[in-house]
């Protein structure tokens, strides 16, 4: 029987060639779902919270280490707090991308690293906190969006960023080379801010580049983007090293001035797969659960549960549909890796194969409104399963021999 999982209603296309992996790439994890994860603000979970976390197929939180809660007097660090955290991750088989980021107010008033004394008191406490959860296999990223002011303050310089980036990898490979470092993590595809790092020797100091492709447009236009991104990295990379590029941070809020709920699942399918399609293995989705109640915040709309705690219930948060379309992706193609994409007759239809062994199971989505058939490699007397991201079952209403139809 041959399976084709059917991921949803679509907006935009793009069709690139995957990137070849290489024996370089030191952060690769192509095998579904091993690259994908989640966004997490919290140390110490709710009860139950691991287990519908962890139900849900992912295999990565990412979440601050922050320096202001962790070193409090100077020079002594306390990592508690990220202990319990560390522990409930190893207990439900998740691991860490830890973001060490923001400001200390016992070294300068919480400003920014701008001194080649802040640089170092940062890069100190940084190695300590890596040091203390050293061989994990952890990811460590290097600040969270330091080009807008949100996060960088007073205001964004890349100048001073780099040369924190400088200071932290340069302790980092004296004293803990095996720890993986990422970086920069900028707020959307910043080209005015990421050139100039590029071209200063950013790669020189990482081991991973790290974005967050924000947009109000369909995961897919960040194809176009992404080969541009390696463009760059082949030129301003060293020789022979090949930096691999994550998808640290992204997702779309469902609300009444985003998109609504249905859309957010598949945009969450289409963008972890696409990714996948890229040559880009690990993606985090933004966010794990609602931040808030406020109908029209869109930062309230962002997880794949809701906000609402309930106490003693199982889920103790209620899944949404991008929850359920997470869940059933994981486990479908659970083994799986990227096999390629099909071609079927239009650039606006994405028939992507993955392989496990011998066994192949294929994902289609499309970015026209309406869809009646398919172009599809089939042979006589095949039978098929059909299921949408949710799971539900379609129908196949004739098979031909090379053609596929369908009623959407």
């Amino acid at each position: 029987m041959r399976q084709v999982l059917i991921g949803a209603l679509v907006v935009l296309l793009s069709s690139l060639a995957p990137y070849p992996a290489t024996a370089q790439n030191t952060f690769s994890h192509p095998i579904i779902p091993q690259g994908f994860g989640v966004n997490i603000h919290f140390t110490h979970p709710q009860e139950g919270e691991m287990e519908i976390l962890a139900a849900s197929g992912v295999k990565w939180v990412r979440m601050d280490l922050t320096w202001d809660s962790t070193e409090k007097i100077k020079g002594v660090y306390d990592f508690s707090a990220y202990d319990h955290l560390v522990e409930n991750l190893e207990r439900h088989g998740l691991k860490a991308h830890f973001i060490l980021d923001y400001g200390n107010p016992i070294y300068e008033n919480g400003i920014s690293p701008h001194r080649e004394d802040l640089y170092r008191a940062f890069a100190r406490w940084a190695v300590a906190a890596a040091g203390h959860f050293a061989g994990k296999g952890y990811l460590w990223e290097i600040w969270n969006e330091p080009n807008i002011p949100l996060f960088w303050k007073p205001k964004p310089n890349s100048e001073h960023y780099l040369e924190l980036v400088r200071t932290v990898s340069k302790t980092f490979r004296k004293d803990l080379p095996e720890e993986i470092l990422a970086a920069p993590a900028l707020s959307r595809i910043d080209w005015g801010y990421l050139k100039p790092l590029l071209q200063d020797g950013l790669l020189d100091y990482i081991d991973v580049l790290s974005v967050h492709p924000y947009r109000n447009k369909a995961p897919e236009t960040f194809h176009k983007d992404l080969q541009k991104i390696r463009a760059l990295l082949d030129k301003y990379a060293p020789q022979g090293k090949k930096i691999p590029v994550i998808s640290g941070e992204w997702g779309y809020p469902a609300y009444d001035k985003g998109v609504d709920e249905r859309t957010q699942a598949a945009y969450l399918v289409r963008m972890w797969l696409g990714n996948l399609s890229q040559g880009v293995d690990y993606s985090i989705w933004y966010d794990w659960h609602d931040d808030g109640p406020e109908a029209h915040n869109p930062e309230h709309h962002f997880g794949i549960v809701r906000f609402s705690y309930h106490k003693g219930k199982y889920p103790p948060y209620e899944p949404k549909p991008s929850y359920q379309a997470a869940q059933f992706l994981s486990q479908h193609l659970k083994g799986f890796h990227f096999d390629g994409r099909e071609n079927v007759g239009s650039s606006k239809d994405y028939l992507l194969r993955f392989r496990k062994g011998s066994e192949i199971k294929w994902v289609f989505w499309t970015q026209r409104s309406r869809l009646k058939d398919i172009e599809f490699p089939t042979q006589a007397h095949q039978r098929f399963l059909l299921q949408d991201m949710m799971g539900k079952r379609l129908k196949v209403l004739s098979h031909p021999q090379g053609k596929l139809l369908l009623n959407f």
